[in-house]
């Protein structure tokens, strides 16, 4: 699925069958183990909301939502009210600069880079380590082949960020699920 897919894709039960499709629809795992409490949280490229749903019942701080206007859209239709009474959604021509900064103790990016240019990666890498602490974290879920057409994208996730669990043994270029980051300072 292309970044052009998701910006076109208007209906939620359209989304739904794209992404079960591949995955179940439900929030990223790998989130359970990581702490939320009191944490301000980013999930960028949200989409739908499915981790946006988990994060609005637990004990983050602050949950930030980021996608295109489309799946924003969409979210408010997935999540329930309360959910959404949790929940700030940043469309991209609010930019993330709404976000004060630097304030976010974890980003997370759950299937999204690999929809990404390197060089528009490398762009809002340096924009999300902007507005993240300095011991803020990143949790990064590619699911399979977790690279762009120009073969770039994790070369440019590992200047900026430092991987505090495994790559795998192709530096997360193939077949790599999970991995948490910490900013380079």
């Amino acid at each position: 699925m292309s970044r052009q897919f998701w910006t076109e894709v208007q209906d939620l039960k359209e989304a739904k069958k794209r992404i079960c499709d591949t995955i179940d629809f439900a929030h990223d795992p790998g989130l359970e183990k990581i702490l939320l409490k009191d944490k301000v949280v980013l999930d960028f490229g949200c989409g739908v909301g499915r981790n946006l749903k988990y994060l609005a019942h637990s004990e983050s701080k602050i949950i930030y939502g980021y996608d295109f206007p489309n799946m924003l859209k969409m979210v408010k239709e997935y999540l329930d009210k309360q959910e959404l009474e949790r929940v700030v959604l940043i469309p991209p021509e609010l930019k993330i600069s709404l976000i004060n900064k630097p304030n976010l103790d974890l980003v997370i990016a759950t299937i999204i880079f690999q929809h990404m240019k390197s060089l528009e990666v490398e762009h809002d890498l340096k924009i999300l380590k902007h507005h993240m602490n300095d011991d803020a974290l990143m949790y990064v879920c590619g699911r399979g082949y977790f690279d762009d057409n120009e073969g770039i994208v994790w070369p440019v996730i590992l200047k900026e960020f430092q991987p505090i669990t495994p790559l795998d043994d192709k530096d997360g270029t193939e077949q790599h699920q999970q991995v948490l980051f910490k900013k380079r300072l």
